[in-house]
C-alpha cells in the first residue's frame, strides 16, 4: 500500500487501493483540505464526510457509487468535486448548497435529469456531464461564471439558453436535428465540438461567433461547406471529417488564421483551386476523398507541415509538393502511384518523412 497520508499539508491520497469501505482515519483528520479516494471499490460516500469542514478538493471518481448523499452537499468549502466514472443516476436536490464549487465532473454516470438547484452554483467554471443520458439541460442556463461545458454523448434533442460566458462547448454525439440557435449568442466561445449530430444545415448567424478558434463538425450530414463558416476570422482548426460534402465556397474572405483542416472521408474528388488562400495552413488531411489529381493551389501553402493524401486515386505527385518549404510529413498510402522510386528520391532530397501507411 502506498503512502496515503500527508498530514502536514492537509492532503490524503487513498486512490487505487481496492478499498470497499471508507478508512476511519479520514474522518478523524479535521484539518483535511484535499482527499483523493478515486479508483477503488466504494459503493457509497461515508455519511461522516460532513465533518470535513475545511475540505476543498474531493475526488471519488472511478468507484461504484450510485448515490450522492446530502452529507456531501454540506461540504460548503468544496471547490473541486470529481464524481466521474461511477453509477450515479441522480444528483441531490440541494447540490446548489456547494456555492464555492469551481469544478464539477459527473461524466460517465447514469444521469438522465439535472436538479434545478444545479443552476445555483454561481462560482462554477467547469462542468463535465458527458457520457450520461441527459435530455433536459434547462438547469444549466443560469451559471454566470461557467466557461467550460461538456455534454457529449447524451440524449439532447434541443438546446435552450446556455451560459453566456462559455469558452468551450462540447455537444458531440447527441440527437440534435437543428443547429442550436442559442449558440449564436455565445460571443466568447472559442471551442465548439458538435460532431455526430443530425442537422444538415447551419444558419449564417454562425458568423456571430467571431472568437471561435476550433470548430468540429465531423460526421454531420452536410453536403456543402457553408460559406458563413469560411468567414470566421479567428478560426484555427476546422473538421469536416466523414461529412458527405463535395464542394467548397468559390469565394471566401475568412480563415486567414486557419492552421488545421480535416477533409478526410469526404466527396470532394478535386482539391479546390482557391485553397491558395489558406496560406497559414499547417496540417491538411484529404485522405479517402476520391482525389485523382493535386491542385496547383497547394503550392502556395508555405506553412504546411503535414499533408495526408492517403487512400485516394492519385497516380502522380507533382514536384511542387516536394518544394513546400516547411513540409515534414507526407502520407500517400493506398494510392495507385506510378513512380514510387522517383517520389522517394524527391522526399529524401527534401528531408520529408514519407508514409505509405
Amino acid at each position: 500500500m502506498k503512502n496515503s497520508m500527508n498530514n502536514k499539508n492537509g492532503i490524503l491520497d487513498y486512490s487505487d487501493q481496492e478499498l470497499e469501505e471508507w478508512p476511519h482515519e479520514i474522518i478523524q483528520t479535521s484539518d483535511l483540505k484535499e482527499l483523493d479516494i478515486s479508483s477503488n471499490q466504494l459503493d457509497h460516500i461515508s455519511e461522516n464526510i460532513q465533518h470535513l469542514k475545511k475540505i476543498n478538493y474531493l475526488d471519488v471518481s472511478h468507484n461504484k457509487i450510485s448515490k450522492i448523499n446530502h452529507q456531501t452537499t454540506r461540504l460548503i468549502n468544496l471547490e473541486t468535486l470529481l464524481l466521474n466514472n461511477n453509477l450515479i443516476n441522480e444528483l441531490p436536490s440541494d447540490i446548489g448548497n456547494l456555492n464555492k464549487l469551481n469544478i464539477l465532473n459527473i461524466s460517465e454516470n447514469r444521469l438522465s435529469n439535472l436538479p434545478k438547484s444545479l443552476g445555483q452554483l454561481n462560482q462554477l467554471e467547469e462542468l463535465y456531464l458527458d457520457y450520461n443520458s441527459i435530455s433536459d439541460m434547462k438547469a444549466l442556463g443560469n451559471l454566470p461564471r461557467l466557461k467550460k461545458l461538456n455534454l457529449a454523448v447524451n440524449n439532447i434533442h434541443e438546446c435552450p439558453d446556455l451560459p453566456y460566458n462559455l469558452v468551450y462547448l462540447n455537444l458531440n454525439q447527441n440527437k440534435l436535428t437543428f443547429f442550436p440557435k442559442c449558440i449564436f449568442n455565445l460571443n466568447q466561445l472559442k471551442i465548439l465540438k458538435i460532431n455526430r449530430n443530425h442537422f444538415s444545415s447551419i444558419s449564417e448567424d454562425i458568423t456571430q461567433l467571431v472568437n471561435l478558434e476550433v470548430l468540429d463538425l465531423a460526421q454531420i450530414p452536410l453536403n456543402l461547406v457553408p460559406k458563413s463558416i469560411t468567414s470566421l476570422p479567428n478560426l484555427k482548426q476546422l473538421s469536416f471529417h466523414n461529412c458527405p460534402i463535395s464542394a467548397w465556397p468559390e469565394n471566401f474572405d475568412g480563415l486567414s488564421k486557419l492552421e488545421i483542416l480535416y477533409l478526410s472521408n469526404t466527396n470532394f474528388s478535386i482539391i479546390p483551386d482557391n485553397f491558395y488562400k489558406l496560406d497559414n495552413l499547417k496540417k491538411l488531411s484529404f485522405s479517402n476523398a476520391n482525389l485523382h489529381t493535386i491542385s496547383k493551389s497547394l503550392s502556395n501553402l508555405n506553412q504546411l507541415e503535414y499533408l495526408d493524401l492517403s487512400n485516394n486515386e492519385l497516380k502522380e505527385i507533382p514536384d511542387f509538393i516536394f518544394q513546400l518549404p516547411k513540409l515534414k510529413k507526407l502520407k500517400l498510402g493506398e494510392n495507385p502511384l506510378n513512380n514510387i522510386e522517383h517520389i522517394k528520391t524527391k522526399m529524401k532530397e527534401a528531408a520529408i518523412v514519407l508514409s505509405f501507411h
